[in-house]
């Protein structure tokens, strides 16, 4: 039997670039999915070329159009993810702006065809970064130096929520950031499903064109000058914010990671708050709370020794 899949898409002014991402899915080679968008106040011409597309496709079926609760891109997302009219085996994440390649669907569920029900499951992976015209000028950087780890999703993201896709079991876990304050849907989602022993998979071929343009949410610019913001960013205190919007999701949730993990969690605030700088290196070290890459987890011991994460 046809596992059902359920896209869940995020729009808000989304005018420019939302035909080229719904014909995208129009072209999936695995053609049984449902998509449901959640539209967070669009003021252009975004819900009417979603409906004139139905329309235009028969797919009054198969498409179903939300009002988003206007909190920003990740409580929006959240919104569709909790909202249990929607029942699916695979949740997909869908941007507004992107190209999915014709094989997204059918790749990333040949990652959940052995996976246990049972067990939360989450895939992420690569992108291809194109400009606003669509023209490609790389690939997003490979995020498999390390195994996907509650240590490592406690400071990173492994993967863009745009390719993100779950089970419902992930679903519940994800679901509990409704009504928080959070940096972002899949930070949060990585770092809950990995805390709580599920299955993270990253899947280092690209399934989809990442749209890189001034009015994306979040961007991946590869650029030295990219690198050096982020570490201003950094040294600024403005991660520690972000970390500190996790962990009031997190603590309370506390009961639902593995024994190695809630230690893990538990270290991590108190290392956050000692003064003592060996102490500090050696719980970095003992917990593997690293990055995915050398010079940014050098970044963050620095952040983290003088409390700026």
């Amino acid at each position: 039997m046809n596992k059902q899949i359920a896209i869940l898409m995020s729009t808000y002014n989304g005018e420019r670039f939302i035909l080229e991402q719904l014909d995208s899915i129009k072209r999936q080679t695995l053609t049984d999915w449902r998509l449901y968008v959640s539209d967070d106040g669009s003021g252009d011409g975004t819900l009417g070329i979603i409906e004139s597309w139905v329309a235009k496709n028969s797919y009054r079926d198969r498409v179903k159009i939300y009002a988003g609760p206007k909190l920003g891109f990740a409580n929006n997302f959240m919104s569709l993810t909790a909202n249990r009219e929607i029942e699916a085996d695979v949740f997909f994440w869908a941007d507004q702006d992107d190209i999915w390649l014709s094989d997204k669907l059918e790749r990333t569920m040949g990652f959940f065809a052995d996976k246990d029900p049972e067990t939360p499951a989450l895939y992420c992976g690569r992108t291809i970064l194109v400009d606003s015209d669509n023209v490609e000028y790389g690939l997003s950087p490979l995020q498999n130096k390390y195994p996907p780890s509650f240590g490592n999703a406690l400071v990173q993201s492994l993967g863009g929520g745009n390719t993100m896709a779950f089970n419902p079991k992930a679903r519940e876990l994800i679901a509990l950031a409704l009504g928080y304050v959070i940096p972002s849907h899949d930070w949060w989602a990585y770092m809950i499903v990995s805390g709580q022993g599920g299955t993270v998979m990253y899947d280092p071929e690209p399934t989809l064109r990442y749209r890189q343009h001034g009015k994306n949410m979040i961007g991946s610019n590869l650029s030295m000058m990219a690198k050096l913001r982020r570490f201003i960013f950094l040294m600024k205190g403005a991660y520690k914010v972000w970390i500190d919007n996790n962990l009031k999701i997190l603590i309370p949730n506390k009961g639902l990671l593995t024994n190695k993990n809630q230690i893990i969690l538990d270290e991590f605030i108190k290392g956050r708050e000692s003064n003592n700088f060996l102490k500090k290196l050696f719980l970095l070290n003992k917990l593997n709370i690293r990055r995915q890459h050398k010079y940014i987890t050098i970044a963050l011991n620095i952040a983290f020794l003088i409390k700026k994460l």
